[in-house]
């Protein structure tokens, strides 16, 4: 290799390890007071898109913060007869978020169609129902919006290996 590649490369890689490139969430068994916290909600950054954001809690009675769950939302696939009937998850996609240590969860920049929530607990993945009837439960962005969920209380979430 000639000596002006390599150094190239190597000033490269410099650049490159000073920089903080890692931007997957904290591991999914992190203690919740390691969790960063959300403390503001940004617009979409990208035209035509939207930021869906909302808690996730558990147990009516006493909501507890669904600390550092994995979330995703799932493109919808219609049936035949034009309804939602398959939800396509990506563990690959960009749509993936992690709530922070309060439950609070935040998508940016989702392209506007229908979606369902889906937490992911490594080995299987959940579609959350609708926590006010169990209905399925839909989430239609729309373009330039910041669609707000509220606070999606549950009874009880499924845990890791369950």
């Amino acid at each position: 290799m000639k000596p002006v590649l390599l150094i190239c490369l190597f000033l490269s890689l410099v650049v490159l390890s000073a920089c903080d490139v890692n931007t997957s969430p904290p591991a999914p068994n992190a203690a919740p007071t390691d969790l960063p916290l959300i403390t503001i909600v940004p617009t979409p950054s990208k035209p035509n898109t939207a930021t869906v954001t909302g808690y996730l809690l558990e147990k009516p009675q006493s909501p507890q913060p669904a600390a550092g769950a994995i979330l995703y939302l799932a493109s919808l696939v219609n049936g035949a007869d034009g309804k939602p009937a398959l939800a396509s998850l990506d563990r690959a996609s960009p749509l993936r978020t992690q709530s922070d240590r309060e439950g609070r969860f935040v998508f940016v920049d989702v392209p506007p169609q229908k979606y369902t929530l889906i937490l992911d607990r490594i080995t299987v993945a959940y579609m959350l129902n609708s926590p006010k009837d169990n209905s399925d439960m839909f989430i239609e962005p729309q373009s330039n919006q910041v669609l707000d969920l509220g606070k999606l209380t549950y009874p009880s979430l499924p845990q890791f290996g369950r």
